[in-house]
């Protein structure tokens, strides 16, 4: 009894810590369906203000990289799916150099080796998901705004993956979202880069 108390009493010690909810809260209309879908995804626009494009981000609590799927520049998406949007366009100066910090960061999150075998210039990866399939693509910043409430909304650099080769069996399929938002535990998931 006395331990639960300690613990209630040091929550309730903490919440003047946080920063108050009218300044830091986030409203997501939740679109999508369980059944026959199976996603629940939010909108985010991606992009420098006047080029901004919305895209549907399915909520994934065991991802620790948001992604897109995205043409990097090298030709059509081949195996790419077909997202609700166009593809993420790519611009270099909007990829993270493989010496950068923050690639290794994502790669401790992911539990893999950098190998900068893609160039100095970018941070590659490669996902093995559980079900077989897996994505490769390269880190990028960009600006993603998020509503706010009230018809507001801010802006934050964010840094995510680009996905431009999705390997799974029956490729080309229609999917509903055209990335995942990631809100696992780790170090570059949606709310610790928010929380920088």
């Amino acid at each position: 009894m006395a331990a639960r108390r300690a613990s209630v009493l040091g929550l309730l010690l903490l919440l003047p810590l946080l920063p108050s909810a009218s300044s830091s809260s986030m409203v997501f209309t939740l679109d999508g369906n369980v059944y026959p879908d199976g996603h629940l995804y939010v909108t985010v626009n991606i992009g420098e203000k006047e080029k901004e494009k919305p895209y549907f981000l399915d909520i994934d609590t065991g991802s620790n990289l948001s992604w897109l799927e995205c043409d990097a520049g090298k030709g059509t998406c081949e195996t790419c799916n077909k997202v609700p949007h166009p593809l993420y366009q790519v611009i270099s100066k909007k990829l993270v150099p493989c010496a950068r910090s923050l690639c290794n960061v994502v790669h401790g999150d992911l539990g893999t080796n950098k190998t900068c075998r893609d160039g100095p210039d970018q941070c590659g990866y490669d996902i093995h998901k559980f079900d077989g399939s897996r994505t490769l693509g390269v880190l990028l910043v960009d600006k993603f705004s998020f509503p706010m409430g009230h018809g507001s909304s801010a802006r934050s650099d964010i840094a995510f993956g680009c996905g431009y080769n999705q390997v799974k069996k029956g490729n080309k399929r229609k999917v509903a979202v055209d990335g995942i938002l990631g809100l696992g535990r780790g170090s570059v998931d949606l709310v610790s880069q928010l929380k920088r």
